[in-house]
């Protein structure tokens, strides 16, 4: 386990601090045809310190995360969606479950060699926080809600 320590002079480092035991399983399933493609995912997992058998901070049990994806004349949508179970914090209080999903359009070949991709982030505008570290004054961090942006690409 990494974990942030401090020195006797008060600097602040990563280091080494502990053995954890984690046990777990991953099932995933792929669909492919010639118009769409897609994917689920699940991952249980459970991790605790082998020095005081307590849960692992910021580890959730549960993740679930697909996509879906297809195009036709040059213009391709992807999905993803990611769903997390809760997850515990440094300061003992667990953090919501949540789902993100992002949105992502591609168009190649607009203008000779290049490509327009539109992509929007947690397009659902999901309000959920992540766990902060000893560090943070606060136990969860607050995510991003949606976002945009636009990228063209161009090879020559």
């Amino acid at each position: 386990m990494i974990d942030y320590q401090s020195d006797s002079a008060g600097e602040s480092y990563f280091a080494n601090s502990g053995r954890v035991r984690a046990i777990g399983s991953e099932v995933g399933l792929v669909f492919r045809s010639d118009l769409i493609q897609g994917d689920l995912n699940y991952g249980y997992q459970a991790a605790s310190s082998r020095a005081t058998d307590q849960r692992m901070t910021n580890s959730p049990s549960h993740l679930v995360s697909g996509s879906l994806s297809g195009g036709f004349h040059g213009l391709r949508a992807t999905w993803t969606q990611r769903i997390e179970s809760g997850r515990l914090t440094v300061y003992g209080t667990e953090t919501k479950p949540f789902t993100v999903a992002n949105l992502t359009l591609r168009k190649t070949h607009l203008y000779r060699d290049a490509d327009l991709f539109l992509q929007v982030r947690n397009v659902l505008d999901e309000r959920y926080a992540t766990p902060g570290g000893f560090e943070h004054r606060q136990a969860t961090l607050p995510q991003d809600g949606r976002s945009w942006s636009v990228r063209v690409e161009w090879a020559f």
